[in-house]
């Protein structure tokens, strides 16, 4: 299985998912371009509906949500802080049982975000 993640403009998404998040191209074609993360990969397209979404787009399996909030803060990334029921938060990192995880949006305005099972 892998993710489709709808952008209003493929040239920042490029930007956005490539130099920001650090994913490589794999395929591109004039419907919209491929990226490779880990075993799965993800394609994001141009759509008129991009960002209309308001609940998680995609979620990045990592090693370690503390270093990759700092590596993407450090490149602009602004994270969300969400109050959930049942919802422990360390700064923009929340516990919800063995997962911890933060949020993101991207250009587009989609949901994104980053976690890990303890």
């Amino acid at each position: 299985m892998f993710a489709t993640i709808p952008v209003k403009d493929l040239k920042q998404a490029m930007d956005f998912y490539g130099n920001v998040l650090g994913l490589h191209i794999v395929d591109e074609n004039p419907n919209g371009i491929w990226y490779q993360s880990g075993q799965t990969r993800i394609a994001v397209y141009e759509s008129k509906y991009a960002g209309t979404n308001k609940a998680t787009a995609a979620i990045f399996e990592v090693l370690d949500p503390d270093a990759i909030v700092e590596t993407l803060a450090s490149k602009g990334v602004k994270f969300e802080k969400y109050d959930m029921p049942g919802v422990k938060r360390e700064g923009v990192i929340h516990m919800m049982g063995n997962f911890r995880a933060a949020w993101f949006t991207d250009p587009s305005g989609n949901i994104i975000a980053i976690g890990t099972h303890l």
